[in-house]
């Protein structure tokens, strides 16, 4: 998978816009405090109405092999408890990763509101 970026993220470059359509989605709002790394965008499939999340990374000069091994990791990776890659496209200077929304955000938000005590053995194996 070879990319071709034209932009890339400098510390001078805008967050990706809210309340917009970004190719084929509705970009509703923000789901996480951005990172480094990235922002994590709520948004709406145009096409169906379903709601998914976008993951702008930052095109950082000497990340992009990162970010084509994360999308290449996400689109092997077939199983029912982690995240499928269902999109991705460049966007002036970020690449956007598309996943189905999960309300509990992330896992670790997932094992602290279900399992605060640990998980139980009997389901861990």
């Amino acid at each position: 998978m070879g990319m071709s970026i034209t932009k890339y993220w400098e510390k001078n470059t805008p967050p990706p816009p809210l309340k917009e359509k970004i190719g084929k989605y509705y970009v509703k709002s923000e789901l996480h405090e951005p990172t480094n790394y990235s922002y994590i965008y709520l948004c709406k499939n145009l096409n169906n109405n379903v709601k998914n999340v976008i993951k702008f990374v930052k095109c950082k000069i000497n990340e992009i092999n990162k970010i084509q091994n994360e999308i290449e990791i996400m689109s092997l990776a077939k199983h029912p408890n982690i995240l499928e890659l269902e999109d991705y496209f460049l966007y002036n200077e970020y690449m956007c990763i598309v996943t189905p929304f999960m309300p509990s955000k992330s896992l670790h938000a997932f094992l602290i509101e279900h399992y605060c005590q640990g998980i139980p053995e009997d389901i861990s194996s």
